[in-house]
């Protein structure tokens, strides 16, 4: 098994705030937390109101059956009214270098 990254790059639906993403979130990060070859993730957004969700998991085939049974579990979740929809990319990659403070 490969570890993979996958990475999702979004925009709010107008008048979403970062706090109602925040709250959203408390819900997917139980959700990710209960998921088979999930390790960690990171959410964040940029000055320009770009949003990054970066996702590690132990393996691509983890990630991809897990992409699929998120659209399925939580598709009617308030994390997800507040997406642009149209403004997702996403990519599933392998993982080559991964560094952590000691």
């Amino acid at each position: 098994m490969n570890a993979t990254v996958e990475v999702v790059s979004f925009q709010l639906v107008a008048g979403a705030s970062v706090a109602q993403v925040q709250q959203a979130n408390t819900v997917v990060n139980a959700w990710l937390a209960q998921r088979s070859g999930f390790v960690s993730r990171l959410l964040w957004s940029t000055e320009d109101g770009v949003w990054q969700d970066v996702v590690h998991w132990r393996s691509m085939e983890e990630a991809k059956v897990t992409a699929e049974e998120f659209m399925r579990d939580m598709g009617e979740s308030d994390y997800l009214r507040l997406i642009d929809m149209g403004s997702v990319k996403m990519s599933h990659s392998p993982l080559h270098v991964q560094t952590q403070a000691h």
